[in-house]
């Protein structure tokens, strides 16, 4: 893990800084093993580990926001007697169409990694 910290300094151009571009498709992917709760969903993404510096959970949060109005989540209001009021999003056909097409591009990706390592 050092090596990757190391690649995120200023002057470092390798590319571990667009490890974040996975958002959207880790959440697509979190949602479709099940409905999960924003910070339910921060937690998970942190695990994936395409992020190194911690949980932003104001990106996590405004993606969140973005895929709704995509239609590619949707999210319903959950009253709990014992607590506040949260927000269950879930993902739709839609956002499962767009996670199988992530899935083919991913894959493309590591054939081409896959080639450069090798050489």
């Amino acid at each position: 893990m050092s090596e990757i910290k190391k690649c995120r300094s200023k002057n470092c151009s390798c590319g571990a800084k667009r490890m974040d571009r996975f958002l959207v498709p880790s959440i697509l992917l979190l949602l479709s093993e099940g409905g999960s709760y924003g910070y339910e969903l921060t937690e998970k993404y942190s695990k994936i580990g395409f992020t190194q510096s911690g949980n932003d959970f104001g990106a996590i949060y405004r993606t969140l926001k973005t895929l709704e109005e995509q239609g590619l989540i949707k999210s319903q209001w959950e009253m709990n007697k014992a607590g506040p009021a949260k927000k269950n999003y879930s993902i739709t056909n839609k956002g499962d169409s767009e996670l199988a097409q992530w899935v083919e591009f991913i894959k493309y990706r590591e054939n081409i990694l896959k080639t450069f390592l090798k050489r």
